[in-house]
């Protein structure tokens, strides 16, 4: 079993991430816009400049996919860099570039001996 804290800092590193990530794992999400949502990414700003990336996965709706935490954590990862380098679409944000970024992220982490699933699955996500 990999540890957790090793795959996400291979994350942020893979990804070149240069802000602080902050993840929350949520175990009861009340929200009505996104307590559906197995993940998503967040930025903090001040004066329009991001300061960091936080980063929510709601526990019980990652059990009843087919994701486990890693993956989830991995595609919110690909959310951030796309954020954080100002190529993250609104109306799109699964478009060709995350898609591409999420390949290469899946073969870095298993070169490295990490398994992980497809961090991009266009079923699930549509947008």
């Amino acid at each position: 079993m990999i540890d957790t804290n090793i795959f996400i800092f291979a994350c942020i590193q893979m990804l070149g991430i240069q802000k602080p990530v902050e993840i929350r794992l949520l175990s009861n999400n009340k929200n009505k816009t996104t307590k559906d949502f197995a993940a998503w990414a967040e930025t903090r700003n001040r004066k329009g400049v991001i300061y960091k990336h936080v980063i929510f996965t709601n526990l019980a709706e990652n059990i009843e996919s087919k994701y486990n935490l890693h993956d989830v954590i991995a595609h919110e990862l690909v959310h951030s860099i796309m954020l954080e380098t100002g190529k993250h679409k609104d109306k799109r944000h699964h478009d060709k570039s995350f898609q591409a970024i999420c390949t290469i992220l899946e073969k870095g982490l298993k070169d490295i001996g990490m398994p992980v699933g497809k961090l991009y699955d266009p079923v699930i996500d549509n947008s």
